[in-house]
């Protein structure tokens, strides 16, 4: 027990990350309610926040460490197993897009499909600047974007 708290005190080093954590987790765990019962554009609407830390005159390229915070917070949290935090692409997009968006990063959503072995395969990603935000990029046709961009 004692290895698993020194990995979470060097992981959460302040009440603010704390904070961030905890208001993750909640998002983490209201997003499938949310896609159950609202259409996507509806639930793009709810998580791009109206207003950014960016309109409180911070620049639009907050710390790139809280970019790094939120990317790992959220992995940390959907790698549990349990239903809630189960790991999916579409849930870690979405909670990561809120919270980018809220530090006034310009975060685009996408979902895209391919053929994988004969059956059609969906993903979704974010980008900043059309740089992908988590490492892995492969190829797939873009089917829906937020804010819109142009569908290739």
């Amino acid at each position: 027990m004692n290895d698993k708290l020194k990995k979470f005190q060097s992981i959460v080093q302040s009440p603010s990350d704390f904070l961030l954590l905890c208001r993750i987790a909640a998002w983490i765990m209201i997003t499938p309610i949310m896609l159950r019962l609202l259409p996507l554009p509806s639930v793009m609407a709810i998580f791009t926040p109206r207003h950014s830390s960016n309109s409180k005159g911070l620049d639009e390229t907050s710390p790139p460490e809280y970019q790094e915070k939120v990317i790992q917070y959220t992995m940390l949290l959907l790698g549990r197993e349990r239903a809630m935090f189960r790991r999916n692409c579409l849930k870690r997009c979405l909670v990561t897009y809120r919270f980018l968006r809220l530090s006034g990063k310009p975060v685009v959503f996408f979902l895209g499909v391919r053929k994988d072995d004969g059956r059609l395969a969906g993903h979704s990603w974010l980008e900043i600047n059309s740089r992908p935000v988590f490492k892995e990029q492969e190829s797939y046709r873009i089917t829906y974007s937020y804010p819109d961009k142009d569908l290739k």
